[in-house]
């Protein structure tokens, strides 16, 4: 029989070497794509004994020529489940990678919109306090409005008060006050009197009420702070107007008590002349006099404005020139008695031989009665107060006070 197989071992010896399979070789340990996960992760190769794959050994070449297929050696199984699993592995980081950055990036986003609510939330409350320092302060001019509304008014009546009794007082007293004082007292208190009615008229705004706005509505906030402004401006308006409504009313009201002291400072004035030209009456009369004419002066030092007192002062001085009449008129009397007894004393004289007696003949032959000079009393009048003792007794109307003259 013909050996078959020897033509086949030419045809190598003519061709070349012997071919085998080639096995696949084990994966080493510095293979990337068999590394272990503590090489991804740690950066240094191990040497795992268990996972160490043996190269297959060449097999004799079988009879016939060719040699049998080359096996994968059990040891290789564990490599093979390993890059698997490192490709799970690999798989899985990549997954949570992502997972991680979904959940970062939501984070982001959940950050940003917190963020962005934060500003929006800081944006309003900056209105809501600006809002909330607008609506105190239109609050607080309102109130303050009101108040020096009310105080106008009654300015305006405690005026109006002093106008009338100013004038009255003048009218009342024209013998004691200068006339030109007097028609400043009246000028004075007609100014008073027109500043009042200008006063009158200055009126309130409408009441208003701030809105109210919403929690986080920046717009309604803008909008309630502008309607606030715009009410707070015009009550500062009619607080101005308030305001100058007031000072004109207090330099008018000061110019009536300005003409009031005028007259307060002549009646130190008449009192000396009312003593000097009445010094009978007692001393107390004087001093009443003197406290009367003080009592005005002295209500204004206080605060007041001294009309009342004015009007106590003619009273004093008509009790001091009264109780002047009535001494005058006593020492009147007694000068007439005094005069009438030296006349009944000279008729008595007369008649006891004091007077002339002139007897004989006429050419006719008859006698002459004797005659006697008769003495006439004086004239009496009714005692009148003089305003000057020196006046006493010569007749006619008393001379006008001088406090009393143009």
């Amino acid at each position: 029989m013909t050996d078959r197989t020897a033509p086949a071992r030419d045809w190598d010896a003519l061709f070349g070497p012997e071919r085998t399979e080639r096995v696949p070789e084990a994966d080493t340990p510095a293979s990337p794509p068999t590394m272990p996960l503590e090489v991804l992760f740690l950066g240094e190769p191990t040497i795992d004994a268990a996972a160490t794959v043996a190269l297959p050994q060449p097999t004799a070449p079988r009879a016939g020529g060719s040699r049998a297929k080359a096996e994968v050696h059990p040891t290789l199984l564990p490599a093979v489940r390993r890059r698997r699993i490192l490709r799970i592995s690999a798989i899985s980081v990549g997954a949570l990678a992502l997972v991680i950055g979904g959940v970062v990036l939501f984070q982001v986003m959940q950050s940003q919109a917190a963020a962005a609510e934060a500003a929006e939330t800081a944006s309003f409350d900056r209105r809501e306090d600006a809002l909330t320092q607008a609506t105190t302060a239109y609050d607080s001019a309102t109130s303050t409005l009101a108040a020096d509304h009310a105080a106008l008014g009654e300015s305006g009546l405690a005026a109006v008060d002093l106008a009338n009794r100013a004038s009255a007082a003048m009218d009342q007293l024209p013998e004691l006050i200068q006339p030109a004082l007097a028609d400043a007292v009246r000028a004075a208190a007609d100014a008073l009197t027109t500043e009042v009615g200008t006063a009158s008229v200055v009126t309130l705004p409408e009441a208003w009420t701030p809105p109210a706005v919403d929690e986080g509505d920046v717009a309604a906030a803008d909008e309630a702070l502008v309607l606030v402004q715009e009410h707070t401006a015009l009550v500062e308006e009619a607080a101005t107007a308030v305001s100058e409504a007031q000072t004109r009313l207090t330099t008018a009201q000061g110019a009536l008590l300005a003409s009031l002291d005028a007259v307060y400072g002549t009646l130190g004035a008449v009192a000396t002349s009312a003593h000097e030209n009445n010094p009978m009456p007692e001393q107390s009369f004087h001093d009443a006099l003197d406290a009367a004419v003080g009592a005005p002066a002295a209500a204004r030092a206080g605060g007041g404005d001294g009309i009342a007192e004015l009007l106590a002062v003619p009273a004093a001085l008509t009790a001091l020139l009264d109780e002047q009449g009535r001494l005058a008129g006593i020492a009147a009397a007694e000068e007439a008695a005094r005069r009438d007894a030296e006349r009944r004393a000279a008729n008595n004289s007369y008649n006891t031989g004091g007077g002339t007696t002139d007897t004989g003949t006429t050419d006719g032959g008859t006698t002459t009665e004797p005659t006697t000079e008769p003495t006439t009393p004086p004239a009496t009048t009714s005692p009148v107060p003089p305003a000057n003792p020196d006046d006493q007794g010569t007749g006619g109307e008393p001379e006008t006070p001088w406090w009393l003259a143009d």
